[in-house]
């Protein structure tokens, strides 16, 4: 599993001991000054493939150093500023662009990333623009700080503690738990766009990056092809964002996920179409019933947090398949937050009623009165969505800055990174920020889905891709439900030792479930309450 460990105090010994304690295998180790009394453990993913994930460099000068986890997607600013094309390692590339512009150098690094910098008795932890990589962090009570790109590493550190009843209510309401929380009190993620900062003091804020609006791909499309490798793999749904990528990228080799019980193959066929236009290898991962049981209990295991997920043990198949041949895939997501692409924001903001509370319904699983009469204790709500000056802005910074990097990227990450594969989302790349930034949300709103997208590209897709609708991606989880889960459902929710531990009344969730599959065939709350018990299964020794 890729990832990266560190752990922060005055005890070298300590810090030595504990943090081999609390890492995975096959890790590297470090142990650095910050200052006269205080030492920074460090450990982190050591591996011969290429491109690799993780990258440590120190100044034998200052003694400053660089532990850089991710991928940059543009080098060439950089290049040009440092006069050089000749460094390859990106720890040694940000150190060499610190050392010539200081702290501003993190406006110039476009990629997915977060960074570990170590300079004058300062530790920095920082995100990448969007918050595509997941970093934990907690302050003990011995003032020894801990952090790592594994929730369990950190649980590890502290032994045991409580669920908070914050991140609940983001779950709850939302499907996923929001940044800076975890589902653990005392236990953080970093948020996009941040720098922590660790010295006599923590100090945290955001950085901003000066976007400059594009009228032109080009610039997007190099970086795209810049991606490949015979290492590289796609992940072909057969939409409009991955067909995009298809078109730009060399020959690789593509995957598309399928399912013995899909109804509609109209993502298989497309994904078969544009394969073959663009001579890219088409691997077909075929996921039948009898497989999603131990592979949901495998993605829970990887994710560590609760979310809501229909797709994460679909994922999780593919990405064990994939590991096999390629270290790095290459994904659509983001261009769907950029580009307004959902139809449920379509369908809220067209609403007669409230558009944002007409939102709220459209990403929510659970009705506040359904959770409020199965909790025994009062959960209190928790509003992360921050009005701006329409209702249409409102719900963009909520999608870019809240739903993108704790609901997509956050199980992409995890997923690719439990299966030792480096995530790439070039939608997300400064390159397209500037394209996208040309036009208001106002115009992508009031004109065909996309179309800003796609236009570019209509000559060179079949027009079946171009054409089609937006559609979830659409895996049978009513039929698993029905089928291969349903025993595993009723197991899990009569357990009272789960249903104790959240606070949850066990024969009210009983009942609801037969209500909602006899009456209504509605599984939407039986799926989110089982991830979240099953989640508590899995991780309910660390619970204090």
């Amino acid at each position: 599993m890729y990832g990266i460990t560190g752990i922060v105090g005055n005890d070298k010994k300590y810090l030595i001991k504990s943090i081999k304690k609390i890492s995975g295998r096959g890790r590297a180790y470090v142990v650095q000054n910050l200052s006269a009394d205080k030492y920074i453990a460090l450990s982190f993913t050591k591996t011969n493939k290429n491109p690799r994930p993780v990258h440590f460099f120190i100044d034998e000068c200052s003694g400053d150093f660089c532990l850089f986890y991710g991928i940059l997607y543009d080098k060439s600013t950089i290049y040009k500023l440092l006069g050089t094309s000749a460094i390859s390692d990106d720890a040694e590339l940000i150190m060499k662009l610190y050392k010539k512009i200081g702290a501003k150098f993190i406006k110039y690094l476009d990629g997915s990333f977060v960074i570990v910098f170590g300079t004058k008795g300062k530790l920095s932890l920082i995100s990448d623009y969007f918050g595509t990589k997941t970093l934990y962090y907690s302050e003990t009570p011995n003032d020894y700080f801990v952090f790592s790109s594994s929730l369990q590493s950190i649980l590890r550190y502290v032994k045991k503690a409580k669920i908070s009843e914050r991140a609940l209510a983001s779950y709850l309401q939302y499907r996923f738990v929001a940044h800076p929380l975890t589902i653990f009190e005392n236990i953080y993620k970093i948020s996009p766009k941040q720098i922590i900062q660790i010295g006599d003091k923590i100090i945290k804020k955001q950085y901003t990056k000066d976007v400059v609006s594009s009228k032109s791909l080009k610039d997007w499309a190099q970086i795209v092809a810049d991606c490949h490798s015979d290492k590289t793999g796609l992940l072909l749904s057969g939409g409009l964002d991955s067909s995009i990528l298809a078109s730009l990228i060399e020959p690789v080799k593509a995957f598309t996920i399928s399912y013995e019980t899909q109804h509609s193959d109209t993502d298989l066929s497309c994904a078969k179409l544009v394969a073959a236009k663009f001579n890219h290898k088409h691997n077909v991962v075929k996921m039948k019933c009898r497989d999603i049981l131990s592979a949901l209990n495998s993605s829970i295991c990887q994710l560590e947090e609760p979310i809501y997920s229909t797709i994460s043990a679909s994922s999780n198949f593919l990405a064990n398949k994939a590991k096999k041949s390629v270290s790095t895939m290459i994904t659509g997501d983001g261009a769907d937050e950029l580009f307004i692409g959902y139809n449920y924001i379509r369908t809220a903001l067209n609403s007669k009623n409230n558009e944002i509370e007409e939102y709220k319904k459209q990403i929510s699983w659970c009705d506040e009165k359904i959770y409020q009469t199965l909790f025994v204790k009062n959960i209190q709500q928790i509003d992360l969505i921050k009005k701006t000056n329409t209702a249409l802005d409102t719900i963009m910074n909520f999608e870019q800055n809240y739903r993108l990097p704790n609901y997509h990227l956050f199980r992409l990450e995890k997923i690719m990174a439990a299966n030792n594969i480096i995530a790439c989302t070039p939608f997300l790349s400064d390159k397209m920020m500037n394209y996208v930034s040309a036009f208001t949300n106002k115009i992508l709103y009031t004109t065909p889905p996309k179309k800003h997208l796609s236009q570019p590209f209509a000559n060179a897709l079949p027009m079946d891709v171009i054409t089609r609708q937006k559609q979830p991606f659409p895996a049978p989880f009513i039929t698993w439900i029905d089928t291969y889960l349903h025993k595993d459902i009723i197991k899990t929710f009569s357990t009272k030792k789960l249903t104790r531990n959240l606070g949850i009344n066990c024969g009210n969730l009983l009942n609801l479930a037969h209500e909602q599959e006899k009456q209504y065939h509605d599984y939407t709350t039986i799926w989110g309450f089982y991830m979240l018990l099953k989640w508590l299964k899995r991780f309910k020794r660390y619970i204090a």
